[in-house]
């Protein structure tokens, strides 16, 4: 048996990649130089195998050496930026962050379950409040963490009591809960109340309170937290004064996510202008149209939202004494009345031409989405409610796809819908004033402030 089976490897296991990996994490705050020496006693490696991981990584630009000690270079970052950066949440959450710590006074992290740990991805610091270093990349174990937690409890009961027959749970405090039995009870308390508080088990004088962030179908993907020093605050003060805050910020952060997750591909259509605000607050993507809007777009997914019910008698006019066997064709034969100063059924053409329009949008998905399900067109239709959940698969575009549609919007007068992805988005905000002057403004406007600055300036300057 090899050394990979014995450690219950499979054989795509790639020995010499994770002792390369072991020589990298070496390296920490507390060690930011070592001498091969040191590197192979960290590692357990020989200082043969040791000294070629090393001069591999130097040579490759993720390390320096001065001949006798190794340090990390700062290329090494881009290891873990390709993992960032395709990460959303720490960008989606540093604003909300800001804002909660100016709003508290106190440090606010994001952290994700990482194994045992939690590692954070995201943090907004007041003034120092521990006396280890927290910033982005740290990891503290789960169960001592009031972030741990709640995303502990958040675990499916098969894997927290895998979790909970596992854990070492060390006693870090003299407040540390170290016993399954009491974590198991604490988490099941933050499992039905939303939220947990830390009263010093990380580390004495310090508190926390944290609360979980949801994914768009309600999974919880990470938490958010603040912290505060056992000095300036109760436990009774910090639920008191920092809970609803808190909350809200979690709110806000998963609300964001909702919209990173949009995609170019899908689109809201609705009959008239007036009905986008209802929309809205349904799909938050900037692609709702109007039906007059939609003409010469197509899309991938087509929402249609409320089309119908929007014209309950309208919808419901058209289809009275139609029969399915009418419409059982191939073709629909429309003809105009006989009398062309008959003008009583011009109204119903832009009902029928709408839902034409509309249904014609989507390329692959068509889905309608209304709240008259009762309505005798769907009837007329054999349209039955949904037994599950119409789901497409989202996939988030990224910040150059939504240019490119804000683009193609733009150039076929879609102003509002490409200033939606602009402002959503691509974070562009117009400014309050106009980008250029006339030449002969701007220099009327600087001849008066010279003048006023200087005295009269000579004339014709600007003539």
């Amino acid at each position: 048996m090899t050394d990979n089976q014995d450690q219950g490897h499979d054989g795509d296991f790639v020995q010499s990649l994770e002792r390369g990996l072991s020589v990298i994490r070496a390296f920490d705050a507390e060690h930011p130089s070592l001498t091969l020496s040191e590197v192979a006693a960290s590692t357990g490696l020989s200082r043969a195998a040791a000294r070629r991981f090393l001069r591999t990584l130097v040579q490759l630009g993720y390390m320096r050496s001065d001949g006798s000690r190794f340090a990390l270079r700062p290329k090494i970052l881009e290891l873990g930026y390709a993992y960032l950066s395709s990460l959303t949440l720490p960008e989606v959450a540093m604003p909300h962050l800001e804002q909660l710590v100016e709003q508290v006074h106190e440090s606010s992290s994001v952290s994700e379950l990482d194994g045992d740990d939690v590692i954070y991805i995201a943090r907004v610091p007041t003034k120092r409040i521990m006396t280890v270093t927290i910033s982005v990349g740290t990891r503290f174990p789960a169960y001592a963490t009031s972030m741990g937690r709640v995303l502990l409890a958040a675990k499916p009961d098969e894997r927290l009591e895998e979790y909970l027959d596992s854990a070492s749970l060390r006693g870090l405090t003299g407040h540390t809960i170290t016993s399954a039995t009491s974590l198991r009870r604490e988490l099941r308390k933050i499992r039905a109340q939303g939220w947990a508080l830390v009263d010093q088990e990380l580390e004495e004088g310090l508190r926390s309170i944290a609360a979980p962030i949801r994914d768009a179908d309600g999974q919880v993907i990470a938490a958010v937290n603040v912290s505060t020093h056992a000095g300036r605050r109760t436990l009774n003060s910090i639920v008191e004064e920092l809970l609803q805050p808190l909350l809200a910020t979690a709110r806000r952060i998963e609300l964001d996510l909702a919209r990173s997750r949009a995609s170019v591909n899908h689109a809201v259509i609705v009959l008239r202008d007036e009905d986008k605000a209802a929309a809205r607050a349904y799909f938050r993507t900037p692609l709702v149209f109007s039906v007059h809007e939609v003409k010469g777009l197509e899309y991938p997914h087509v929402i249609l939202f409320n089309l119908i019910s929007s014209a309950r008698s309208a919808y419901a006019e058209i289809s009275k004494d139609v029969s399915a066997a009418d419409i059982a064709g191939d073709e629909l034969e429309y003809r105009r009345a006989r009398d062309k100063a008959d003008k009583s059924l011009e109204i119903y053409k832009f009902y029928v031409n709408a839902l034409y329009v509309g249904m014609t949008r989507a390329v692959e998905t068509l889905v309608l989405a209304e709240s008259d399900i009762g309505h005798p067109l769907l009837a007329l239709l054999d349209l039955k409610e949904a037994a599950a959940a119409a789901t497409a698969a989202v996939q988030a575009s990224t910040k150059q796809e939504w240019a490119l549609e804000a683009r193609k919007l733009e150039l076929q007068g879609k102003q509002e819908q490409a200033r939606a992805i602009r402002e959503t988005f691509l974070k562009f905000r117009p400014t309050p004033w106009s980008a250029w002057l006339s030449l002969r403004a701007a220099a009327a406007s600087l001849t008066s402030r010279c003048a006023v600055a200087f005295g009269t300036w000579p004339p014709g300057v600007f003539g």
